[in-house]
């Protein structure tokens, strides 16, 4: 099979609340290695998922996919900044399911911050749902762009 296998590997949730909580259930049917979630606090939930409780600087370290389920608040706002993006492996595949983004310029291009550590090579691939500039979902492989 072509892409990157997900059985025995280490998923990340960023915000496991409602929707982090079903993301998480319906990995286990991937036979998941380990479930890291961030957050305010941990969550009596994470017994149901088999999750650990992890500082967000340990699960973008450690994990092989960064999911993010967190809503925007001024807590949340530039999480994920160019920092974060330097501490996940350089194999990470990052999904936000969140429509929110950081931007910064680059080269005269404004560019959601996760496409430039892309284009940078720190993480491998990722997913953006994105409202704002463009809409629907955007899946970006190192070197193609696909809506």
């Amino acid at each position: 099979m072509c892409g990157t296998q997900i059985t025995g590997r280490t998923v990340g949730i960023v915000g496991l609340g409602r929707i982090g909580l079903a993301v998480a259930k319906r990995l286990r049917a991937f036979s998941i290695g380990r479930l890291l979630y961030s957050g305010r606090s941990q969550k009596d939930d994470d017994k149901e998922v088999n999750g650990e409780f992890a500082p967000l600087e340990a699960l973008l370290r450690e994990s092989d996919f960064v999911v993010v389920c967190s809503a925007l608040t001024p807590e949340t706002a530039g999480m994920f900044n160019k920092q974060a993006f330097a501490q996940m492996k350089k194999s990470a595949i990052f999904i936000n399911s969140s429509r929110y983004l950081s931007k910064v310029t680059f080269p005269s291009l404004a560019l959601p911050l996760p496409c430039l550590a892309l284009l940078t090579d720190s993480i491998f691939s990722l997913s953006l749902s994105l409202s704002l500039p463009l809409e629907g979902v955007l899946s970006i492989r190192r070197t193609s762009l696909r809506p």
